[in-house]
């Protein structure tokens, strides 16, 4: 995950958007929370909500928050 983040601001390493991205998955492939926020950051609408949803059935209190939001105001839902 803090690779991804290094990659994602360009700080020690050149800034590299899909570098970030693989290893914000390598990180949610180990249940990292953090890392499927990150992700639903910089995904469309329902690909975003897929993020979210899983970082809320995780236990992540800002994945439920923000999974709750999305389905309050219809983001990414039809």
């Amino acid at each position: 995950y803090l690779l991804g983040e290094l990659h994602r601001r360009g700080e020690q390493v050149p800034e590299d958007r899909s570098e970030a991205t693989r290893w914000y998955l390598l990180a949610v492939n180990e249940g990292h929370t953090g890392a499927m926020l990150r992700l639903a950051d910089s995904s469309e609408d329902k690909q975003r909500l897929a993020w979210l949803l899983r970082a809320a059935e995780a236990g992540d209190p800002e994945g439920m928050y923000r999974y709750a939001s999305a389905h309050k105001n219809r983001e990414g839902t039809p």
